[in-house]
């Protein structure tokens, strides 16, 4: 479901400015790179956006923890929330929540 609201967030930025580029910055928080292109695809088939060339960079998931931990966090996919992989409590991330279009 992320990955859904994460493709309706960058059709509603590039339907507003009708642009030729957009580069995407994806934290893998929002979803998998090769995911969200597919879904992007099939949604802006036959469509005016299906022209746009899209280039999407992919944001690891790293964080800090009080015990101790800094560094990237291995994600099985989209998650709502992370844990320090040293002592299992819940941390917010320092990267890897992106979803920043910028377009030309």
């Amino acid at each position: 479901m992320h990955e859904q609201s994460a493709v309706e967030a960058i059709i509603k930025t590039l339907e507003e400015k009708a642009p030729k580029k957009a580069r995407i910055k994806l934290g893998m928080m929002r979803g998998e790179k090769s995911r969200i292109l597919d879904i992007f695809k099939t949604q802006v088939e036959g469509t005016p956006l299906e022209q746009i060339d899209i280039e999407i960079e992919q944001v690891p998931v790293t964080s800090k923890c009080a015990c101790g931990f800094e560094g990237t966090i291995d994600i099985p996919g989209h998650v709502h929330f992370i844990r320090c992989p040293k002592c299992g409590k819940i941390i917010e991330p320092l990267t890897g929540n992106e979803l920043e279009i910028t377009t030309e």
